[in-house]
This record gives structure tokens, sequence and C-alpha cells, in this order.
């Protein structure tokens, strides 16, 4: 969404967010011109909600705040009278990426990675998720190299996309993302004519993954190739 000169968002109540609230990995946002958020409250129902009482901001958000816009006179039961952040939006990225602080560089760049990923900025993104994984590489901290492999699918760098997803290889197969991430390099192989290698992936995800989604999709794509193969007893 996006507000520009002369709206006015008031007298509004929520768990977050008593007068916005922005979640969801992706999601995007603005106040521009001379736009007003104020007068609203953000209310507590036991430990829940009580954040952003003008505006809420989830982790991995774009919202930004420009030209005279005005957060005022709101009220939260908890944390954020005016803006709640959680995790880091847009707003203050560059700030963190690449200054040193090390205790937040890693987030700041992930999040800016996900926020130009949004934006359709791909190169940068994969610049940015390049970064984590040259400066902070954990084998099982999938996410990072994920996302960069992503980037640079929708680049058109088919080799590249699988140089970097072929680290979850390596990966416990307890750690988040992986299930998602080795199904992925499965599908990689497929598209480059690497049947053999494909076949172990989705093995791999069927016998050492939680049942779910992704073993069910790494049957159904090993069964496909081997039919397509001729394999049928297999």
């Amino acid at each position: 969404f996006e507000l520009y000169t002369n709206a006015i968002i008031s007298g509004n109540s929520a768990l977050e967010g008593g007068g916005i609230c922005l979640t969801g990995y992706y999601a995007t946002g603005g106040l521009y011109g001379s736009c007003q958020v104020s007068g609203n409250y953000a209310i507590k129902n036991g430990d829940e909600g009580g954040e952003g009482g003008g505006v809420f901001a989830g982790a991995g958000c774009v919202f930004e705040i420009k030209n005279n816009a005005q957060i005022t006179e709101n009220t939260a039961e908890k944390y954020g009278g005016g803006v709640y952040v959680r995790g880091a939006p847009l707003i203050g990225y560059e700030k963190y990426a690449g200054n040193g602080a090390a205790a937040y560089e890693k987030d700041a760049l992930e999040r800016l990675g996900d926020c130009q990923m949004v934006q359709k900025q791909y190169l940068q993104a994969q610049q940015n998720y390049e970064k984590v994984t040259e400066k902070y590489f954990d084998v099982n901290d999938i996410y990072p190299y994920y996302q960069c492999a992503v980037a640079r699918g929708l680049l058109k760098d088919v080799p590249g996309k699988i140089s970097m997803l072929e680290n979850v290889l390596k990966a416990d197969p307890s750690a988040a993302m992986y299930p998602e991430a080795m199904c992925e390099l499965g599908k990689e192989y497929v598209g480059a004519k690497k049947t053999d290698e494909a076949i172990k992936v989705f093995d791999k995800v069927i016998s050492d993954a939680p049942a779910g989604t992704f073993t069910c999709r790494a049957l159904l794509e090993k069964g496909t190739l081997l039919r397509n193969a001729g394999r049928l007893s297999e």
C-alpha cells in the first residue's frame, strides 16, 4: 500500500499496528507527502499484541516514511507507541549493512536482499546474499545461500544457482529449509539433464527429511524421472 498527500489514518485499534499493520516477507508499504497516522492504539490480549500503536512492520517488509509524513499521538500497551519494527524493514538497512556492526550486519544484509527481491532488483539481492555467505557462512544456515541461488536463477545463471544450492548436500537434514532447498536442487538437476544426481537428491529427501510436503514432492519427482527413463520396476 502507499499513502500520499492528505491521507489520514486515525482512531483505530488492533493487537498489532493500530493504524497500519504490515506483515509477511516481501510486503511493501509507505507513507509519502503530508499524510498522517495519528490517534491509533495497539491493545494487548494476554501476552499477545500491544505493539505498534501507529505502525507495525514485520520482518522482511519494505516500509518507507518520506516527505513530511507524520506518525503522531499513537499509543501502544506494550512496545512502539508510534512505530514497532519486528526484525528490520528496509528503513535503516543500509545503516548496518557494511558499517562493521557485526551484531546487525548479517541480518541487515539478508533483509536488504529480501526487500530487493520483492522490488525485482535481483542482481543487488544476489550481491547482498553473497556477502552473507562469504562473511557468515554456515552450511546449516540454509536461508542466505538458498535465496542467493534463487536470485541467480532469476538472473538466468542456472550453473551458478546449482553451484550455490549444492551447499545443502553437506547440511544436516534437521536444518531449517533443508527439504525445500534439496527439492529445488533436484529440480535444477532435472532441468540440466542430470537424472542420476536428481534421483540421489530426491532419495535423500525421502529418507532423511521429516515427512511432509517436500517428501511427497520428492517421491513424485523421483517417480516421474524413473517412468520417463523406462525404469518402471523401480
